[in-house]
């Protein structure tokens, strides 16, 4: 991955070894296995895959919207899953998804 920040900064997102499984009717289906990547500041990420190669479920893990179900998603060092209310409600005003819309 290019990086468009400063070199050697501390990241600002950062996600661990995120793995996301969903249950159906017949079993388990992985949607993202060990994803991890770093984000410094002025640091831009497209997702680009084939339908259903988990972009969004990456997307939604990031932005807290979806638990991972291991792995962790940290911003400024915090880890997003163990923060209060009021700490994600300021960090969802942050973080945003943008859609393509073709």
């Amino acid at each position: 991955m290019e990086t468009t920040g400063t070199p050697n900064a501390h990241p600002v997102m950062q996600l661990d070894n995120l793995v996301r499984q969903f249950d159906t009717r017949r079993g388990k289906i992985t949607a993202v296995d060990n994803v991890s990547l770093a984000l410094n500041k002025g640091d831009i990420l497209c997702l680009v895959g084939e339908s259903g190669s988990g972009k969004t479920t990456v997307a939604r893990m990031a932005a807290g919207l979806l638990k991972p179900t291991s792995g962790t998603v940290r911003f400024e060092g915090n880890d997003i899953n163990a923060m209060s209310k009021a700490q994600f409600k300021e960090y969802r005003t942050s973080v945003q998804i943008v859609h393509q819309d073709p």
